[in-house]
């Protein structure tokens, strides 16, 4: 019942792991071997490598690591059997087994199947003016049927159903676990009859389930979904990824709700949008999203149920450091189907009309901003502002990430007068070791503020050796420092190493608050100074970055403002945060 050992090394050397990659990931040759944005964690800069004389791979982030079957065990989340026959069915090898795999036939007879019943209900809908008149209504072209292979179903589906049992020689019993059949006054009919249906591929374009929308005004709910079986989880799938993914000019997507908004936006000229399948959108989802594309916009319907679901995804992409963008349709539209009718110019049939994706992009929105509104409640006219900064703060800690805290933070103190950013760092930190904070009775005259006891703490270590502070120059601007009192400090340092007589120079420049920090015992006893160093100099590069990156964004909402698209600018922000992550990650290995 196994594959032979035989097969696997076929399997194995049938296809290259950069060739293989490339369905999933947009992979660039790079001397001998691959680069790509790793599709196991957020980046925007390439740190994924595949070297195909080996057959590995390696993330210098995430650490993943492995050969061409853990790629797809990982990528698709399946177990090892199963991605030996998906990289078989891409390399177009016939699988020998050591004695019949009963599970593998099944999988197998699975997919001939629905393959062909999509197959027959493509056929039926054009034997049906129902169906055939809901999707001229709504101006639907035959290429965009042919292209979804739109069908239909019908109550008299069982003589087919019963044909495919003989067929195969299966009991109606396996239909019934695999969704296409209901039971029924103990028999069967087909699960499905009088909807317009919608296949459902997986991420490699196979179909494993359908979507169905009824098309008069009884019958049960408007949608229904396939139930799940062994081949279809709804969760681990976004219906048009499978042919969104195969579009390696485009590194944007749209995230919408439902099977029609893609259907019309495909029609439309956005080929590259996806939903979840009559589900919330879940946190496989959006890392599925933010692992292989650069942006991400979501296109929800304006109603409370559609502005519930963005901020769902907003908060899901946090914190993988993915900043969707929402786009916004104007307050007398409901939804995309209307906005895309009233619209017409907008499809980009006129050479000198503006296309929709250009619209999307001008009228899109930070969802950080959006997040921020929410969470400070800044949309409401009145607000209890200690309340408000409780749970924000409460949010924060949730998050388990100060990197993300107090980029938030940010963000926060340049959209609400209320506090200033220290302000706001010190609510955090107080929480954090478990302290109350009042919001109405704030310390602005503390001796010491946590920015500034730590800069000084840096500059009393590294002053006490030379090789450290050429280390720390090497690394460290003065300007990240932010406390008057850390950068003189710093630059004193950094001038004790031009001269011979250091400990002289030192005794009469330091004050005595410097020379108490020079000579604090708690630093000067750490056995680890090396480590010591390395985090300082990490926990004062991510300062850096951070001051960088909010450079960059506020350059790239000035660009965005005056109709630019800051393609130069969006590839710089990729870089910067694919390093605080790499910071971030090395900290944590030193325990910070």
């Amino acid at each position: 019942m196994k594959i032979s050992k035989e097969s696997i090394e076929k399997v194995r050397n049938a296809i290259s792991l950069s060739e293989l990659a490339s369905n999933y990931i947009k992979v660039q040759k790079t001397g001998k071997n691959y680069r790509a944005l790793c599709p196991f964690h957020a980046e925007k800069t390439p740190s994924f490598y595949i070297d195909d004389m080996k057959g590995l791979f390696y993330c210098f982030g995430c650490k993943a690591s492995g050969d061409i079957f853990t790629f797809v065990q990982k990528i698709e989340n399946c177990d090892f059997y199963e991605a030996i026959l998906k990289v078989a069915n891409l390399a177009n090898i016939q699988i020998q087994y050591e004695e019949s795999d009963e599970n593998e036939i099944n999988r197998k007879i699975i997919k001939e199947i629905f393959a062909l019943t999509a197959q027959y209900y493509h056929e039926n809908l054009f034997k049906s003016d129902l169906a055939l008149n809901y999707l001229k209504n709504r101006k639907i072209s035959a290429q965009t049927i042919e292209y979804f292979k739109l069908g239909f179903s019908t109550s008299s589906d069982m003589r087919f159903f019963e044909s495919i049992a003989n067929k195969y020689r299966l009991s109606l019993d396996f239909l019934y676990e695999i969704g296409l059949l209901n039971k029924k006054n103990q028999g069967y009919a087909p699960f499905f009859y009088q909807r317009l249906m919608i296949p459902i591929q997986n991420n490699w374009g196979e179909i494993v389930a359908f979507g169905a929308r009824r098309l008069d005004e009884e019958n049960g709910p408007k949608y229904i979904n396939s139930p799940e079986h062994v081949l279809f989880k709804k969760g681990n799938i976004l219906f048009n990824y499978a042919n969104v993914r195969k579009l390696k000019e485009n590194n944007g997507i749209v995230l919408v709700e439902g099977y029609f908004d893609v259907i019309s936006l495909y029609q439309s000229g956005i080929k590259f949008a996806v939903a979840p399948l009559g589900t919330a959108i879940n946190e496989y989802q959006i890392k599925m999203l933010s692992s292989r594309f650069a942006e991400i916009f979501t296109l929800f319907d304006m109603d409370s149920a559609g502005q519930k679901a963005t901020l769902t995804a907003v908060e899901m992409a946090i914190p993988l450091n993915t900043e969707l963008k929402i786009i916004s349709l104007p307050d007398s539209i409901k939804d995309i189907d209307e906005f895309i009718h009233k619209n017409e110019k907008l499809k980009g049939e006129q050479s000198d009309s503006e296309t929709l994706l250009e619209y999307f992009k001008k009228n899109s929105k930070s969802s950080i901003d959006e997040l921020l509104y929410n969470r400070l409640y800044l949309k409401e006219r009145s607000r209890d502002i200690a309340k408000v900064y409780k749970y924000f703060i409460n949010y924060l800690i949730s998050l388990n990430d100060d990197i993300i805290s107090f980029s938030l933070i940010k963000r926060a103190s340049k959209l609400d007068s209320a506090f200033s950013e220290q302000q706001i760092v010190d609510f955090y930190n107080n929480a954090k070791r478990g302290k109350d904070f009042n919001t109405n009775n704030i310390n602005k005259s503390s001796k010491f503020d946590e920015n500034e006891k730590v800069e000084m703490e840096f500059v009393g270590f590294i002053i006490n050796s030379e090789d450290f502070i050429n280390e720390a120059k090497r690394y460290i601007s003065p300007s990240v420092l932010s406390s008057k009192k850390g950068l003189e400090f710093y630059q004193k340092a950094l001038i004790s190493i031009n001269y011979n007589d250091r400990e002289q120079f030192l005794r009469n420049n330091l004050n005595d608050e410097e020379l108490a920090y020079m000579n604090k015992s708690a630093i000067s006893e750490i056995e680890d100074k090396k480590s010591l160093l390395e985090d300082y100099l990490a926990y004062f590069k991510l300062k850096e970055l951070e001051k960088t990156l909010d450079e960059i964004n506020n350059m790239i909402k000035q660009e965005e403002k005056n109709g630019s698209y800051p393609a130069e600018l969006l590839e710089k922000k990729q870089f910067v945060i694919s390093n605080i992550q790499r910071l971030k990650a090395f900290r944590k290995g030193l325990g910070k």
